[in-house]
């Protein structure tokens, strides 16, 4: 469970820390996103090689990659235009049409789209009380559980079977959520749980 809110934490710091880069620079680079797609739109150098090509449609990423290709293509016909390359000075790269801003930002909103869906199914998880290793493995059955015995320095332990439809770990969104907001973000895994939940189990048996 620490590592789950350790990984959760550095899946939505990473989120926001990739929207936070992007904020101060999207307006501008996107108006030069609009006039370079304009450029490229009306070049007939770019319909023959990309626009009208059957290609256009699947080779990046499908219908989706179409326009950010057709896009960079843009940039590279404002750069072509330019009678001389723009003086150098601090911030050039974002006051000019450049292509570099453009791609860091492309693969910058992937990387975070990446993260926050990550982020969300863990956060789904954990409120639903479930752990990596039951969304990943199901059966028929059940699923087997080695509830390790009482002694920390002790590799022994039980086998259970769990029926199928039932969590062992759910306590409702409520109790999930403060179990895992009360475990520490560092720490040494705490065995507590365990020892409760094989407690219960053999009373139950």
């Amino acid at each position: 469970m620490e590592s789950r809110r350790l990984f959760l934490t550095f899946l939505t710091t990473a989120t926001i820390t990739v929207v936070a880069l992007i904020v101060p620079i999207f307006h501008v680079v996107w108006q030069h996103s609009k006039n370079a797609l304009e450029a490229s739109l009306q070049d007939e150098f770019a319909h023959v090689y990309w626009w009208d090509r059957w290609y256009s449609w699947v080779l990046v990423a499908g219908p989706l990659g179409r326009w950010p290709v057709g896009t960079a293509f843009g940039y590279h016909l404002l750069a072509a235009r330019q009678p001389t390359p723009p003086e150098w000075h601090m911030g050039y790269m974002i006051s000019e049409p450049n292509l570099t801003p453009f791609l860091m930002i492309i693969i910058a909103l992937g990387l975070a789209l990446f993260t926050s869906a990550m982020a969300l199914l863990g956060i789904r998880d954990s409120l639903q009380g479930k752990t990596t290793f039951d969304r990943m493995i199901t059966h028929p059955r059940g699923t087997l559980y080695w509830i390790p015995a009482t002694s920390q320095r002790s590799q022994a332990g039980s086998v259970f079977l769990c029926p199928v439809n039932i969590n062992l770990y759910d306590s409702g969104y409520q109790r999930n959520w403060e179990d895992l907001m009360a475990r520490p973000l560092l720490g040494p895994m705490d065995l507590e749980r365990w020892l409760h939940l094989s407690q219960a189990l053999r009373i139950t048996r």
